[in-house]
This record gives structure tokens, C-alpha cells and sequence, in this order.
């Protein structure tokens, strides 16, 4: 999702793994401390968890080697795996056909929205390879040393990398409003013996090596946690409960949901006018036994945010990003929504 802030308690969040805070008092016990409302919700509010429905497809691709090898055939097969992976359920592709005219418009004019038909899914994942290349160098036969004084031989050989990028437009339905842009980019190198200077490769071993620099990029810690985090079931907090000097918020975030012990979570607002996720805070899924097949507990990072919290708030499984990996940028302000 787009997020328009992020606290400093991304930096706690990196060490949450290491221990997992657990109530010394058992939460069945202890009494529901009020808290307020998100606005505009009603007691009738339906706040079960649910993992989110996911149609991917890939527009028509005009790029020579793509077109040729059929490689953007593969990509909606490949992040299906990777969604699946998150809990999500892919949606049959043969209904992307009601949406390809609307989705080639939206990819020429950059304008989406405008779709109208029936909601076939909560998301739809427009992925689209924007360039492949495939480059190669020679090296002839050559002899060297080894440090106990023997000789080896290397021999001649052509060394291929197919190096592909692109990316994951994450729309929501029934507008196809678009809510993210997941870039992505990938290589595969491979060396192939042969006497041959000019370096022939067949199309199967092309195929191959693309198909192989693909799952690279896709498999990548910033896009596979940007694409974890997009499409990761939504449940909502109902609870509140104070554990001597800790507070626990229960959620609707299920054992089915993916809800485990020590799992980071992340809590959003959505906006009323555009349905966009502001981010609020990050948490951490306690203790195995208050995991169940209708909720989950959790706690936060940062407990000077716990005053920001409210009932109906959105809860995501977050995956972690990693070191190397930079979270998107969340940046906004909340005070619109504590001053209610």
C-alpha cells in the first residue's frame, strides 16, 4: 500500500524477533478497557478478518525478446506463487479478460479509475516487464598455476546475463484505483563452454535464463516485501486490555490469517475519501495461546502510540524487510484523526 508516514518504531520493529513480550496475567481474565472508535464506524460494523482476493494479469508487451520468448506469459503465474505465499487468494485469470481493455487504456493514458464493471476482486496486479536485455563476452582458452604448483585449464567459453525490470501496479476494485507502483529488476548470469567466438544460444536456453532473472527480481527483499506487505489479509482491532504496565489490542487477525507468535504487525487508518492505508504503528503477535481461529493479540513497539489506537483500526501481517531493505517511505500525520 502507499504510506504516508512511518515513526521510529521501524527501527524497534527490525529487533522485535528476538523475544516476544507475554502477558504475566492471563488476557481471558482480565476486564475490556474502553477505548474509542474509528470514525464513522457503527456497532453493526463487520470486523471479521479476511484475506484479501487477487487477480494478477499482464498486459499486451510489444518489447522484441519478450514478445519473442513469451516471457510476460510466466509473470502473473510467478507472483501468484509469491501472493499465495502471503496468504492471499489468487482469483482465476480467465476473468481478466473483462478488464484487459480497460487496463491497456488505463497503461497508455496513465489514467485509471475510470473502470466501472463488476469487483472480481479486492485487488487487481497489473505486472508488466518493461525491458529485458540479454548481453555476452567471450573468453578464449587460457592456463594458469594453482597454488600446489599444478596447471589447470580454463576453457573457452561464453559468459550470457539476461537482466530484466519492471512492475507490479497494485489497483484496487472496483475502480481500479491505483494505489502502488512495486518496481522491480533482476539478473541471471550463465556460462556456456564453447569454441564458437560468435556465442549461439538457443531460444529454450534464453528462455531459461529470463525465466530465471525474473524469479531473481521478484524473489528480491524490497519487492517481496513491498508485495508481502500489499497484499496481506486485512483484520481489524476490537479490544483493549492492560496487562500491569503493558496494553494488548485483540484483533481479528486469525490463525487462518497467518497469525503467529513473534509475527510483525502493522496498524493503518484508512482515508474516507480515497481508501488509502496511513500507516499508524507497528506491534508484534504475542503468545501461541492467545493465537485462535478468530483472533489474535498483539502489542505495540512504541507505547507512546497507544493513545492513537482505536477500535476498527486495520491490522496487516508486516513482513520484514531486512537490512539491506528499505521500507517504503511513510510519512503523515494523525491528528485529524485523534482530535475526532
Amino acid at each position: 500500500m502507499i504510506y504516508k508516514s512511518l515513526s521510529l518504531s521501524f527501527m524497534f520493529f527490525l529487533l522485535a524477533a528476538c523475544s516476544t513480550a507475554k502477558p504475566k496475567i492471563n488476557l481471558n481474565l482480565i476486564a475490556s478497557t474502553p477505548m474509542l472508535d474509528v470514525a464513522g464506524i457503527t456497532d453493526s460494523s463487520d470486523f471479521s478478518g479476511s484475506s484479501l482476493n487477487i487477480l494478477t494479469v499482464a498486459p499486451v508487451n510489444t518489447n522484441t525478446i519478450i514478445k519473442q520468448l513469451k516471457l510476460d506469459k510466466d509473470m502473473p503465474g510467478k507472483i501468484e506463487r509469491i501472493i499465495s505465499e502471503a496468504g492471499a487468494d489468487p482469483v482465476d485469470r480467465n476473468l481478466a479478460f473483462t478488464l484487459m481493455d480497460e487496463i491497456d487504456l488505463a497503461e497508455e493514458s496513465g489514467d485509471y479509475g475510470n473502470y466501472e464493471g463488476p469487483a472480481i476482486s479486492d485487488l487487481v496486479l497489473v505486472t508488466k516487464l518493461t525491458d529485458a536485455n540479454l548481453s555476452y563476452s567471450f573468453e578464449i582458452e587460457s592456463t594458469y598455476k594453482t597454488t600446489n604448483h599444478g596447471v589447470e585449464i580454463s576453457e573457452a567459453n561464453c559468459n550470457f546475463k539476461a537482466s530484466v525490470s519492471g512492475y507490479i501496479k497494485v489497483l484496487s476494485m472496483p475502480h481500479m484505483k491505483l494505489i502502488e507502483t512495486i518496481p522491480f529488476e533482476g539478473s541471471q548470469s550463465q556460462d556456456i563452454d564453447t569454441l564458437d567466438s560468435e556465442c549461439p544460444i538457443t531460444d529454450t536456453q534464453k528462455a531459461n535464463m529470463f525465466s530465471s532473472a525474473i524469479t531473481d527480481a521478484l524473489s528480491s527483499n524490497s519487492t517481496n516485501f513491498k508485495l508481502h506487505s500489499a497484499v496481506a489479509a486485512r483484520a481489524f482491532i476490537v479490544d483493549k486490555k492492560v496487562d500491569e504496565k503493558r496494553t494488548y489490542f485483540k484483533t481479528t487477525l486469525k490463525r487462518s490469517l497467518g497469525a503467529k507468535e513473534g509475527e510483525g504487525v502493522r496498524l493503518y487508518m484508512e482515508d474516507e475519501d480515497s481508501n488509502e492505508l496511513l500507516f499508524v504503528a507497528d506491534g508484534v503477535i504475542t503468545a501461541n495461546e492467545y493465537i485462535t481461529d478468530k483472533f489474535s493479540y498483539i502489542y505495540l513497539l512504541d507505547r507512546k502510540q497507544i493513545p492513537l489506537i482505536r477500535k476498527g483500526m486495520i491490522v496487516k501481517l508486516h513482513k520484514k524487510c531486512g537490512i539491506l531493505c528499505k521500507a517504503s517511505n511513510a510519512s503523515s500525520s494523525f491528528n485529524k484523526f485523534i482530535s475526532n
